[in-house]
């Protein structure tokens, strides 16, 4: 009737709903999936900030995902650098073998990089079971005490953007505006969060990386040892190739 729906628009507030298997049971409760807040002065409509956190998240995942190909730029960089000029004069045996180890830690390095990108570092879930607290906005309504099993007592606290309760050792990423489990920190060069599912190829990253740089150093050892130059100085004078060496060791990105 036109009482009742002048009635439900003088509401300052409703509820997106969504029926569930209303076929097969016809009594099963709605589940809600966002808030709409309606202002009769300039019709304003404010979403739910759970839908506003996943539009900032996605925004910069179109950001995030340049950072693991400028990572692999850079390591290609780096080492057709060390091959082609700065170390090209080294090609005995033994300075052959470090390069292709070098190039091949640094393939693993870029592998584990997309890796890290691509899998999911790890968000939590929201829990029905669980409500909110009474005032999301008073700091001391969002945090409680919790015990585990063995007697560890943490504290627990609401995010306001994710709408849930975080699980231990759970931090909210704030470039990617989403909770993530054991989260360590937003790396720009992975593109992502390095959390629960993804740090073991954070890890192993460094590894590879670490030891591609080590090769670097004892290439570059080797080839200043061939130019004799710990027991004559006088070849940083007579030859570029020295300094070129040892500025290149000491700018290269680590």
């Amino acid at each position: 009737s036109s009482a009742d729906d002048s009635s439900s628009l003088a509401e300052p507030a409703c509820l997106i709903t969504m029926e569930l298997n209303s076929s097969a049971d016809a009594t099963a409760a709605p589940v809600v999936i966002g808030r709409i807040e309606e202002s009769a002065a300039d019709d304003q409509i404010v979403t739910s900030p759970v839908l506003v956190a996943n539009a900032k998240h996605s925004e910069f995942r179109y950001v995030n995902c340049f950072g693991p190909w400028l990572t692999m730029i850079v390591i290609a960089v780096v080492v057709v650098v060390c091959h082609s000029v700065v170390l090209s004069k080294a090609s005995d045996a033994a300075a052959a073998t470090i390069k292709v180890v070098m190039t091949a830690f640094a393939a693993f390095a870029s592998a584990c990089c997309f890796c890290c990108h691509f899998v999911d570092p790890g968000f939590p879930l929201r829990n029905l079971g669980d409500p909110a607290p009474a005032d999301p906005s008073s700091d001391e309504s969002r945090t409680r005490w919790r015990t585990e099993p063995d007697g560890t007592e943490w504290l627990q606290k609401w995010c306001r953007e994710c709408r849930l309760w975080r699980p231990r050792r759970c931090g909210h990423c704030s470039m990617c505006s989403r909770c993530v489990l054991r989260l360590d920190h937003h790396c720009f060069w992975m593109g992502t969060c390095i959390g629960e599912r993804n740090q073991r190829f954070f890890s192993a990253f460094l590894l590879f990386a670490g030891c591609g740089m080590m090769c670097i150093l004892v290439l570059a050892f080797h080839r200043l040892t061939e130019l004799n130059v710990w027991l004559d100085y006088r070849e940083f004078t007579s030859s570029l190739e020295p300094l070129l060496i040892i500025l290149f060791v000491c700018c290269c990105p680590p």
